[in-house]
């Protein structure tokens, strides 16, 4: 066996546990992302839910007012 061919197993394995390493590198930052879009989700649909209020509170102070309901604000999204 030559010197090449016994090597060319450890070069492998080394391969082989760097790609690994890496993979788990990345499998450790798209869980993070993933969390990270979670929270912005969950903070989107908390603002969606203040805009839908103050909507509302604008709406019931037109109508007090006499003007007309902003109807169209609330179907823009």
């Amino acid at each position: 066996m030559t010197e090449s061919a016994s090597s060319a197993p450890a070069e492998l394995n080394e391969r082989l546990r760097e790609l690994e390493e890496s993979v788990a590198e990345k499998d450790r930052l798209i869980q993070a992302d993933c969390l990270k879009i979670q929270e912005l989700q969950n903070r989107v649909v908390v603002l969606q839910q203040e805009r839908a209020a103050l909507l509302c509170d604008i709406n019931d102070i037109r109508a007090q007012l006499g003007y007309p309901v902003l109807e169209a604000l609330e179907n823009e999204r």
